[in-house]
């Protein structure tokens, strides 16, 4: 009777080799899956802050009537006419500011609390605009952050006088996982009518 042949070393050597390589290549093949998963969970998250973004800023935006006043990070609304008198009021106005430091976008509109009139001293947009700087965040003119990781922010209008604008383009440019991305948002203001006339 024959005794059963053994492996030599070499043998065990080349299988454990090739064992070895086959291992490699799975493992190369799952990290490219990995990443490549990674990268389409990024893409797929941008495109949802991006539309995201355009949603939030479009309400803002949209619903407006008239651009009061605007600097290089905010805008002021003049959002409706209440009463028909064919001036601003602060219940009827609405700030959007861009804090560059946190990233921050920022939304102040007038509270409940009873505002003094007597504070102000005229209705106009740059009294309004002066009154809403000095006193956003307060009871009067509380805000609510809106957006987050926004690290530029421009708003092009139609017409070089703010008051006479129809069109307002507001750009913001955010953080991504992937890169700085753009959102675009374009709304038609539409001015109210004047005193006296039915809208």
């Amino acid at each position: 009777m024959v005794a059963p042949r053994g492996f030599t070393t070499v043998e065990l050597l080349l299988s454990l080799a090739v064992t070895a390589m086959v291992g490699l290549v799975v493992v190369m093949m799952l990290a490219g899956v990995t990443t490549a998963t990674d990268r389409q969970h990024d893409t797929h998250r941008a495109s949802t802050q991006r539309q995201v973004a355009i949603v939030r800023l479009g309400e803002l935006t949209r619903e407006a009537a008239m651009v009061g006043a605007m600097g290089p990070h905010h805008l002021l609304l003049w959002l409706h006419d209440e009463d028909d008198d064919g001036n601003p009021r602060l219940s009827e106005l609405r700030r959007i500011e861009w804090d560059e430091q946190t990233g921050e976008v920022w939304v102040y509109e007038a509270g409940d609390r009873p505002w003094q009139d007597g504070l102000m001293p005229d209705r106009s947009f740059d009294s309004y605009d002066a009154l809403t700087r000095d006193h956003k965040g307060t009871d009067w003119f509380p805000g609510r952050r809106w957006l987050n990781n926004v690290t530029g922010w421009s708003v092009v209008l139609d017409a070089d006088d703010p008051h006479a604008a129809r069109l307002l383009r507001l750009r913001v440019t955010l953080d991504q996982p992937g890169g700085e991305d753009a959102a675009t948002i374009i709304a038609a203001l539409r001015p109210p009518a004047p005193a006296g006339t039915d809208p």
